[in-house]
């Protein structure tokens, strides 16, 4: 019997000692995970509108309020809580985009405002359930946001790249139509509306550079202005071709005769 006591207590101990590293590698997860400095949901810097931040600010008190309802046990509060988180996103969803629909196609701040807020609040629906629940027992009883974050995220991605399309038309607009060729620029005259179309688009992507400025986080914004770029040097290049094909056409032909 003191033998199987011994068993037991042991036993017990390992147990204790294993429940107790599990939960030092949970709590070690959880912080690398949303942890300030380094977390694995990191916001990239970006700017908003006060309307959207005090959206969010809204969403924390909610989950927050939640967590205190759940530690005093009051889980129908602690539901009615985070429902309500889930609520002031889909108002974003249901208002935002109506409001701004028309000013989304043709000025790229709103574009970018409007990515940027959605990222915003897809980081609060996606890091509020672990941050302000903590507890796995919460998390698995109230669930996640997930299907609210991809509505937002698809939301974003479908606007934004229908401003970034329109904000590709403007800058190509001076030099596609009429066709840019440089056949005929030895004339002073064509020289000089040549170089305004050049200068016309180059000015429709420095616009765009100043309007996403400290809006856009720094990735997206280097991305979007090296695609605009690359668009408008491809009708340049091709320009480009067709006079040095020109040229060499006429020079075979001389040749020949």
């Amino acid at each position: 019997q003191a033998q199987a006591h011994g068993g037991k207590e042991e036993r017990e101990g390992t147990g204790a000692a294993t429940a107790a590293s599990l939960r030092e590698r949970a709590t070690r997860l959880r912080n690398l995970t949303i942890g300030d400095d380094e977390g694995f949901f990191l916001l990239a810097a970006c700017g908003v509108s006060r309307p959207v931040h005090r959206l969010c600010e809204l969403m924390v008190e909610a989950m927050e309020g939640a967590r205190q309802a759940a530690k005093k046990d009051k889980l129908t509060s602690a539901r009615q809580l985070i429902m309500l988180t889930r609520q002031i996103a889909q108002l974003f969803v249901l208002l935002r985009v109506p409001a701004r629909e028309a000013a989304l196609r043709r000025d790229p701040r709103v574009a970018a405002l409007f990515f940027s807020e959605c990222s915003l609040i897809a980081h609060h629906l996606t890091s509020l359930p672990y941050s302000c629940l903590k507890s796995p027992e919460l998390l698995e009883r109230f669930g996640s946001f997930a299907d609210s974050v991809l509505q937002i995220r698809r939301l974003q991605e479908s606007h934004f790249c229908e401003a970034v399309v329109h904000m590709k038309d403007r800058i190509l607009s001076p030099l596609e139509s009429p066709p840019l060729e440089f056949s005929s620029i030895a004339s002073d005259s064509a020289f000089s509306r040549t170089e305004a179309r050049l200068a016309e688009a180059t000015g429709h992507l420095q616009d765009v550079s100043t309007a996403v400025t400290r809006v856009l986080p720094i990735r997206v914004h280097l991305e979007v202005l090296g695609f605009l770029a690359d668009a408008a040097l491809l009708v340049v290049e091709d320009a480009v071709f067709a006079l040095a094909e020109g040229q060499a056409g006429g020079a075979g032909g001389r040749n020949e005769e």
